[in-house]
């Protein structure tokens, strides 16, 4: 997969993130691929989890994008993942 189309998945998976419906006082994960590939369910069964993450992210985008990944959540708790492709420009 080339930059091209790794910035228009990215960008898809943002507005899936922006436009869900929520509900506040949730758990919310934001970061790369390593949230994004969480098994929630096997792992967290039961919770009500917002899984946040979008693979090639990095902290540069995260932080452009914390609003509407995790703030506008209004979180109980929120975990965050990132850096992994921060030195290597990913995206």
């Amino acid at each position: 997969m080339n930059k091209k189309e790794m910035i228009k998945i990215y960008k898809e998976k943002l507005q899936v993130i922006s436009n869900r419906e929520y509900e506040k006082n949730q758990i919310v994960l934001i970061g790369d691929c390593l949230i994004e590939n969480l098994d929630i369910g096997k792992h967290y069964n039961g919770l009500s989890i917002y899984n946040n993450g979008i693979s090639g992210d990095t902290t540069e985008l995260l932080i452009s994008t914390l609003y509407k990944r995790a703030i506008k959540y209004k979180p109980k708790k929120l975990f965050i993942s990132i850096g992994s492709n921060s030195s290597s420009n990913f995206l």
